[in-house]
């Protein structure tokens, strides 16, 4: 909501000041030098500007709402945002659905298999079990968001390796076998 306020700002600025507004406005996130930076590179051909131009004009417009301050740096528009429209506009979507909260709408899509490894023999219980923790923290997380997620455990045996290359040779290997003569 905040982003595309800002792009239609930063849209409005450019008809204003320049006769005519990019189609796309780049938004990026950063840390460095405010909270958000509109970059003016992207825009410099089609409004036909340097950058940094682009930018100390826009920097200028910019401030207001949610933008409590604008600076030019180069050719960036670096924005700070007032932290009561930040927090209104992180909050109001859950004051307005609260048992809605980190939800995600739910997804039509093919069951998706998640694998979970059993304890190896070669590394003791503990070392094997924290790797599986990340596995079922995605596996949550599809199925939250409404995926079926179908748990599978793959065994650590060497059998099942054993099982493919033969179906291979069979499907395959026209009859020959490891031990069969190499034909030149």
């Amino acid at each position: 909501m905040i982003l595309e306020t800002v792009r239609e700002r930063a849209r409005e600025a450019c008809r204003e000041l320049f006769g005519q507004s990019p189609e796309d406005i780049s938004v990026e996130f950063t840390d460095k030098f405010g909270d958000l930076a509109v970059n003016c590179f992207y825009m410099a051909k089609t409004l036909r500007q340097a950058p940094p131009k682009i930018a100390a004009a826009l920097a200028e417009k910019m401030v207001g709402g949610p933008v409590a301050a604008a600076e030019a740096v180069s050719g960036y528009v670096n924005l700070t945002l007032a932290g009561g429209d930040l927090f209104s506009a992180a909050i109001a979507p859950a004051l307005e659905a609260p048992g809605s909260v980190g939800d995600a709408p739910r997804a039509e899509a093919a069951p998706r298999p998640g694998g979970f490894s059993s304890p190896t023999r070669t590394s003791p219980a503990p070392r094997s079990r924290p790797q599986q923790l990340p596995r079922r923290g995605i596996a949550r997380i599809l199925a939250a968001a409404g995926r079926e997620v179908v748990q599978v455990n793959l065994v650590n045996d060497r059998g099942i390796h054993i099982c493919k290359s033969m179906l291979a040779y069979q499907e395959e290997g026209e009859g020959r076998t490891p031990e069969s003569p190499e034909e030149a």
